[in-house]
């Protein structure tokens, strides 16, 4: 697994938001395929007002996209 980027916003030193993005490499574009279908309706049912959370799939990664606010 590989942490492909990481942000935080500050305002005058206090956290207000946290943006994340993680990039899971799997040997196959068939294995990440698999994945993605398994795990999707989890990201699609379950929301929060303070934060997102997207899956895109890429080859053989999986991305997950994360923003959420403090």
């Amino acid at each position: 697994m590989k942490l492909d980027y990481c942000g935080v916003s500050m305002d005058e030193g206090i956290i207000n938001s946290i943006k994340n993005q993680v990039i899971i490499e799997f040997d196959s574009s068939k294995q990440a395929e698999i994945i993605y279908k398994s795990v999707l309706p989890e990201f699609e049912t379950s929301p929060d007002y303070r934060s997102k959370m997207t899956l895109e799939l890429d080859d053989n990664s999986l991305i997950i996209k994360i923003n959420a606010m403090i």
